[in-house]
């Protein structure tokens, strides 16, 4: 997420008459703005795990299609998928697959 503020300063103080430059005052203009941008900071929701993409949505498919963790996790155990033994590795799956899409609107794979 980007974004851009500017702040500007009230209209008497925007021309500086105070600046002597070669013998005569120069009027110019000043502002100030801040930045804040996610593209900065390296975080854990830019990598991705191509060897991951099969788990995760059918993950996700099943997820949409109504499923708890602890009945996926049992399925993806069952049908030979590599889950991690706690059933919440699969709830932890979800969560951040949703916080992925609410950051960046797609889900990463």
């Amino acid at each position: 997420m980007t974004e851009i503020a500017l702040f500007f300063l009230p209209p008497t103080f925007l021309f500086h008459g105070d600046t002597l430059i070669y013998g005569g005052w120069i009027p110019h203009l000043t502002f100030s703005f801040n930045l804040t941008s996610t593209k900065f900071s390296v975080h854990q929701y830019t990598r991705t795990y191509p060897e991951r993409k099969e788990i995760r949505d059918k993950v996700w498919e099943l997820h949409q299609d109504g499923w708890g963790y602890t009945k996926i996790h049992q399925y993806l155990q069952k049908n030979g998928y590599e889950v991690g033994k706690s059933r919440t590795t699969v709830d932890s799956m979800i969560k951040k697959g949703e916080k992925n899409m609410k950051l960046q609107r797609v889900w990463i794979n």
